[in-house]
């Protein structure tokens, strides 16, 4: 056993009254030794690193890409609904483009083409999820898929395909009868059949260059 420790050992049960009369070098030599103090240099990198740390805590004030992200996207499709709804409530009508390499539209794609066509399936379901928009109280989604179900069958801006898209878009409308014009029914129809013939995929892309007029 180590003289330190029998000294500790010792002390521990010496009465406190008589430890008190101890020389101060015996106590000091039992007593916790300090520990040497940092140097300044030290001390001030850790303060610093404290600091940042505490710098670094997320108090969930700050917004992700992603929901800044969203929110652009729910604004930017806003807009381009207040857009097509201006344009049917001027009855502006999508100009007609000629079908050639310069302007590289086509002609339009009879329904058994379209029912083969990928490409032109995805155009169509993006450009009615919005366009059907314009009007308040549908179930997008069904008329989506029963539309693309006319395309596949029927020329859109034929009288039949009018006929039935008016029992949807012009509800306000004295019932349908055959040569009667329904102007939401058909105008819808006329967008969407100079949509397919458009070489574009993004319909911000198509906003931006399709011309309209009365």
């Amino acid at each position: 056993m180590s003289i330190m420790l029998r000294r500790y050992r010792a002390i521990s049960h010496t009465p406190c009254s008589f430890r008190a009369r101890l020389p101060e070098t015996l106590f000091g030599t039992l007593a916790v030794f300090p520990v040497p103090a940092p140097p300044l240099s030290r001390l001030n990198m850790m303060v610093n690193s404290r600091r940042r740390r505490r710098g670094n805590v997320n108090w969930g004030t700050t917004r992700s890409t992603q929901e800044n992200d969203i929110e652009n996207s729910q604004d930017e499709l806003h807009r381009a609904i207040e857009k097509r709804k201006w344009v049917y409530r001027h009855n502006l009508y999508a100009k007609h483009m000629a079908s050639n390499s310069h302007t590289r539209y086509r002609p339009y794609p009879a329904p058994s083409q379209f029912a083969l066509s990928e490409e032109l399936i995805s155009r169509a379901t993006a450009f009615l999820r919005r366009e059907l928009r314009v009007w308040v109280n549908l179930d997008v989604e069904f008329l989506t898929a029963f539309v693309l179900s006319l395309l596949r069958t029927i020329d859109i801006r034929s009288e039949p395909a009018i006929r039935v898209l008016a029992e949807f878009l012009d509800l306000g409308g004295a019932p349908y009868t055959e040569g009667a014009a329904k102007s939401n029914a058909e105008h819808f129809a006329h967008e969407l059949y100079a949509f397919l013939r458009s070489p574009y995929r993004e319909l911000s892309v198509y906003d931006s260059v399709v011309q309209v007029g009365l």
